[in-house]
């Protein structure tokens, strides 16, 4: 409780080493002691005080409004069902965002400081959060448009089914926030008017505007083409059944487009807040099959394989295999015991790959000495597809000696390889020293002494965990306990997740138990949930 910053204060805080260290200015501009809580090692947080939470910076809710609309017509033809439908959406909002806060250096000859600390006044730096003057907004609207088109069927007596389908989507999203400027206090030629932030409430309404009234907007439209068709039914018949297959393909196409981008932003000359232009686009054509075959169809055990594979070719990045098989055995209908083992991938988003490279100037330090680079960020169009495993095991238990109830335990591992990360210059410098090939292949060196850092997004990091699922169920019939009509559901939901892993490629972090606004990953070991029904 009562956590507050301990370097911002409403009506500025002075932080800057020096005689006037510590000291907060009264609504008139006069100076006092400003008073600490408890500062932790970093000084800048504390416990108590007069400051003012992170937390209440922030909405706690922000409404919004919206619309949907949908339709569907669909006409049989012999075994065939044609159907066609159409969506149409859209959400608009605006509310506040947050309040802004930061550390300003004001220089001796600033007119404002004078006023403030008189004849003894020196270069100062000030923490500020501007409560006075509201909070920053944020508005946005998204418009979505999706249309498809297809036919279900049968063949012959039914025992193989079809499906085919076509969809388009096109949505358009318009962003706009209102964001501080960078432009210096003090210069009468331009429409800049001079901010007083020494106390709270005592700047010009026209610099206020001029500081805080400026807005990024950006107008991005995103498409959606998909088609594909599938094959399903019982292929023929064994000893315990029928073995089911499908087969089929989907094709994708994606693209992001920047209709519109305000100029500040586009040449980063927002302080807190630029949005980015998003053009680029990919696709992907797919092929899949899956199988199920009965082995055992007998009182004592009812076993079952399955497998499937898909084999998916991106654009942007080639072709890539995922599978997955299992098997599941029911044992004297009391006991059913499940098992499945797969490979996972997840292709990289537009976003991932085509934000715009921003340009930054930066200074790494590399075998104790350091050296200014040049440091592009943004997305990449080269990006592969993260890799999972995953394997289950899992039991789930109806005894037929007490009608109603269900218990079940699943134990799971996964592990993510080329997970999609973007790091800090440092980081990647940092990595590359402890021998990883993929960051050094991020830097440009002059001999030894580097020179450029991409970090842009890349293929880095490595995730993962491992843990318990558990559930529990009964049901009653109230007419086993009076005459009332209806029953009880008992239910209780379980989680055990003991590790939880990731590495950025520069170090590992274990997030299991760990939970927090600023926590990674965070994951409680231990979570449950019951319910009475």
């Amino acid at each position: 409780r009562n956590v507050f910053y301990g370097i911002f204060g409403t009506n500025g805080l002075i932080t800057s080493a020096g005689a006037f260290k510590g000291q907060t200015f009264n609504a008139d501009g006069s100076m006092r002691p400003f008073q600490f809580g408890q500062l932790d090692g970093t000084g800048k947080w504390m416990v108590g005080g007069e400051g003012v939470s992170s937390n209440s910076e922030h909405t706690l809710t922000n409404p919004y409004q919206r619309y949907n609309s949908y339709a569907r017509v669909s006409y049989d033809v012999g075994q065939a069902t044609f159907w066609a439908d159409a969506t149409f959406s859209r959400i608009w909002a605006k509310y506040p965002f947050y309040a802004e806060t930061g550390e300003y250096a004001l220089k001796a000859s600033n007119p404002y400081v004078q006023q403030a600390l008189g004849a003894g006044a020196t270069d100062i730096t000030v923490g500020r959060v501007f409560e006075d003057y509201g909070m920053r907004t944020f508005g946005f609207s998204r418009r979505n448009i999706e249309g498809a088109i297809g036919v279900d069927g049968t063949i012959g007596d039914g025992k193989w089914k079809y499906s085919a389908y076509y969809a388009h989507g096109d949505a358009v999203y318009d962003g706009n926030g209102n964001i501080v400027c960078r432009d210096a206090l003090t210069n009468p030629t331009t429409a800049c008017r001079p901010l007083n932030i020494l106390g709270a409430g005592r700047a010009d309404p026209a610099a206020v505007n001029y500081v805080f009234g400026n807005q990024a907007r950006v107008v991005y439209t995103t498409k959606l083409d998909t088609t594909g068709f599938s094959l399903r039914g019982d292929a023929f018949n064994t000893w315990a059944g029928p073995v089911s297959v499908a087969i089929g393909g989907e094709a994708r196409w994606e693209s992001i487009t920047t209709n519109s981008l305000d100029p500040t932003s586009a040449s980063k000359g927002f302080s807190r807040f630029n949005f980015s232009p998003l053009d680029g686009g990919f696709n992907v054509q797919e092929g899949f099959g899956e199988v199920a075959i009965p082995l055992l169809d007998q009182p004592f055990s009812k076993l079952d394989i399955n497998g499937a594979a898909r084999y998916s070719h991106y654009s942007s990045s080639g072709g890539i295999w995922s599978w997955k098989v299992g098997a599941t055995d029911r044992i004297f209908d009391n006991l059913l015991l499940r098992f499945s083992r797969s490979r996972d991938i997840r292709s990289a988003s537009l976003t991932e790959m085509y934000t715009t490279v921003a340009t930054t100037f930066s200074t790494v330090t590399e075998r104790g000495q350091p050296y200014p680079v040049t440091r592009y960020a943004g997305g990449n169009p080269k990006l592969r597809p993260e890799i999972g495993s995953t394997l289950t095991l899992g039991a789930v238990l109806t005894p037929t000696a007490i009608p109603g109830l269900n218990l079940s335990v699943d134990y799971y591992k996964i592990e993510i390889k080329d997970a999609i990360v973007s790091l800090t210059a440092q980081d990647i410098v940092n990595s590359c020293g402890l021998g990883n090939g993929a960051a050094c292949a991020q830097i440009t060196r002059d001999g030894i002494v580097p020179t450029i850092v991409r970090s842009t997004y890349i293929n880095l990091a490595q995730f993962k965990t491992h843990g318990l699922d558990m559930e529990a169920s009964y049901t009653l019939p109230m007419s086993r306990i009076s005459s009332l009509p209806g029953s009880l559901r008992f239910r209780a939901l379980a989680t055990y997740v003991p590790k939880v892993e990731f590495s950025n490629g520069v170090a590992v972090f274990q997030r299991a138990g760990d939970v927090g606004d600023d926590t990674t990953f965070g994951t409680p070991k231990w979570r449950g949930n019951a319910s009475i029904s």
